[in-house]
């Protein structure tokens, strides 16, 4: 077998494992999500891996109007939500990272200006985070968005309740 030979067989050897080891890792993690609320469609889409790659998010508003957004992620997305939260008619768009079933961020999207803008969503004061033992539980309900962390304490409480406070920018403490 001439060099030639063997470098093409090699190459298709390599994108046959390559495509294998792909959809191995596709299998493990799910890849599409799909919210509505208040005539307001989002779905969500991957490529890549669970653990990193691009998604797409489409958006249908209630008029036909669509937007597209596409960013890259470097953490696994459990969940998604529209849910009103901003106070604005149309509902906001919260995605949950997580691996290994630990909380590892949020990213949240908003109605502003006639399309959804990536909105920053800063971590909790480290007041908020004494004790924490590093479990989080993370909602929507009601119209707010709620992170429960779980303290390390045997005699506390057992979790603190947290929720963010979009007119103030900032996570505050909720009974």
């Amino acid at each position: 077998m001439n060099v030639s030979k063997l470098w093409r067989y090699g190459s298709i050897c390599l994108l046959m494992l390559s495509s294998v080891f792909s959809s191995h890792a596709k299998e493990n993690c799910q890849q599409t999500f799909e919210a509505s609320k208040a005539g307001v469609s989002a779905a969500l889409s991957f490529s890549g891996s669970c653990e990193r790659g691009m998604f797409q998010l489409a958006l249908t508003m209630p008029e036909g109007q669509q937007q597209t957004l596409y960013e890259a992620y470097h953490q696994p997305i459990s969940a998604i939500w529209l849910e009103k939260l901003t106070g604005k008619p149309q509902p906001d768009l919260v995605m949950l990272l997580e691996a290994d079933g630990h909380f590892k961020g949020l990213l949240v999207y908003s109605w502003v200006n006639n399309h959804y803008q990536k909105l920053a969503i800063k971590q909790p004061e480290a007041s908020l985070l004494e004790g924490y033992d590093q479990q989080d539980r993370v909602y929507v309900r009601w119209g707010e968005l709620v992170r429960q962390i779980k303290l390390a304490d045997p005699d506390s409480a057992g979790w603190r309740r947290l929720r963010y406070d979009f007119a103030q920018k900032l996570w505050v403490e909720s009974n």
